[in-house]
């Protein structure tokens, strides 16, 4: 961005980032400006309101930049439980619907340092559902589900967080962090 006062015609030019890149203080024989012509301060207060624009904007880039660089990377093994967390729920294959099933796998996805499987009731869950089954017997069954898959529990052992999530046609979910014993 170059900036140029009108009256003496010093001009600077400014990165994106902040920086002066160059400058030049030379004048130019003009007239002398005419009560007609745009008062001096219209044009600082354009050149100042440009200026800031352009710094808060810089400032903005900035902080990003030093939180970035300020951030302590991961530890390796951190850095390879999170790709291969990614991995896990990018690879899963979810099962074609199961028409004598009660629930239906409807997608796995990463979150942070988790896996979280969300489950859909089928019609015939919902009726299950509707005979006043308890939490704690959901519960127990989506802990066995996923306790006996070998690959889940290892990253689960190495810190993962798994998280099952049962939503009815109802709107209500069920949402149950895993542990296995």
């Amino acid at each position: 961005m170059i900036l140029t006062c009108p009256t003496c015609r010093y001009s600077f030019e400014r990165t994106a980032d902040g920086r002066l890149l160059e400058y030049s203080n030379y004048s130019i024989n003009t007239q002398a400006p005419s009560k007609a012509r745009t008062p001096l301060a219209v044009y600082l207060t354009a050149a100042l309101s440009a200026f800031l624009g352009v710094s808060a904007i810089v400032g903005l880039g900035r902080s990003n930049e030093v939180t970035e660089s300020t951030s302590t990377p991961l530890p390796p093994e951190e850095r390879r439980l999170l790709v291969d967390i990614q991995r896990y729920a990018a690879n899963y294959e979810i099962p074609p619907p199961d028409p004598k099933g009660e629930t239906q796998l409807h997608a796995v996805e990463r979150i942070g340092k988790g896996i979280r499987f969300q489950y859909v009731t089928t019609a015939r869950g919902e009726r299950e559902l509707s005979k006043n089954l308890d939490q704690q017997y959901i519960q127990d069954g989506m802990r066995k589900i996923a306790c006996a898959k070998p690959e889940l529990r290892a990253l689960m052992d190495r810190g993962a967080v798994v998280q099952y999530q049962l939503s009815q046609k109802s709107g209500a979910t069920l949402t149950t962090n895993i542990a296995c014993e």
